[in-house]
């Protein structure tokens, strides 16, 4: 899958299923929250001045996805494994790229220059609404205890709803952004 500046994708997390959420009670956490189909959970890729992407809230267009610790530009030092994602007034770059191992899957990194290994990272995997979204240190996505709580999958256009009535069952084509 091609990734397009301007497009409209919600971020789905491959290990806990849950998506990139920008929480509505405080417009600054980023969580993983089930899906709702609210337009808190669309993020509008663009790209910065240096080729890398940004990620702007659908709900919220004055809203970017960036780290707790940006006042600014994001210092290497103060980045670290646990440091949580946040909604910010400026846009950041990131570096997105398909996973090695699993290339259908998309990893997320800030940025390449500061600390590339720090992924984007559902907190230990799990699926439970609320949990937080931080940067955690690369882990391979091989071996016998593979989670994948790294690894992304952008969902943007129209899919087939399959809809379940009486004797009979169709398949719809829905927008889901």
């Amino acid at each position: 899958m091609q990734l397009n500046e301007g497009g409209k994708y919600r971020l789905i997390n491959v290990e806990g299923g849950t998506l990139l959420d920008l929480s509505k009670t405080d417009d600054i956490s980023i969580v993983g929250w089930e899906n709702n189909e609210g337009d808190n959970q669309k993020w509008i890729l663009g790209k910065n001045a240096t080729g890398q992407w940004t990620f702007r809230n659908v709900e919220r267009p004055t809203i970017f996805l960036g780290i707790t610790t940006f006042p600014g530009v994001a210092n290497s030092a103060t980045l670290q494994d646990g440091t949580r994602l946040a909604g910010v007034p400026e846009p950041i770059g990131w570096d997105v790229w398909p996973d090695d191992d699993d290339p259908v899957y998309f990893r997320i990194s800030r940025p390449g220059g500061f600390m590339p290994d720090l992924n984007v990272d559902l907190a230990n995997g799990k699926p439970k609404n609320g949990t937080p979204i931080v940067l955690w240190t690369k882990k391979p996505n091989t071996g016998k205890k593979v989670k994948k709580n790294q690894l992304w999958i952008f969902q943007s256009g129209k899919c087939f709803t399959p809809t379940y009535g009486g004797l009979f069952s169709r398949l719809t084509m829905e927008s889901v952004i």
